[in-house]
C-alpha cells in the first residue's frame, strides 16, 4: 500500500458525490494513461469499490423513494 492509498478515506465513509468525483478522477487518469503501472491494479480495485458504493447508494435512495411513493398511494 502506498502512502497515497493510506491517506484515502474508506469508501463506505464517502458521500455519493465524493465517491463519484474520485471515480471520475481515476477514470480520467486511466484514459490519459497517466497512472503509474505500479499503482494501476490498486487504482482499478479502488474504482471497483467506488462503483459498488455508488450503486449501493443509488439502490438505497431508490428504495426510500419507493417507500414514500407507496405511503402516498395508501392515503
Amino acid at each position: 500500500m502506498t502512502s497515497t492509498e493510506k491517506n484515502l478515506p474508506s469508501v463506505s465513509d464517502l458521500s455519493y458525490e465524493d465517491a463519484l468525483a474520485e471515480l471520475q478522477t481515476i477514470l480520467s487518469a486511466l484514459e490519459e494513461e497517466t497512472v503509474d503501472v505500479d499503482l494501476l491494479a490498486s487504482q482499478v480495485a479502488r474504482a471497483d469499490e467506488l462503483i459498488h458504493h455508488c450503486r449501493d447508494r443509488i439502490d438505497v435512495a431508490r428504495i426510500q423513494v419507493e417507500r414514500v411513493v407507496e405511503s402516498f398511494e395508501q392515503e
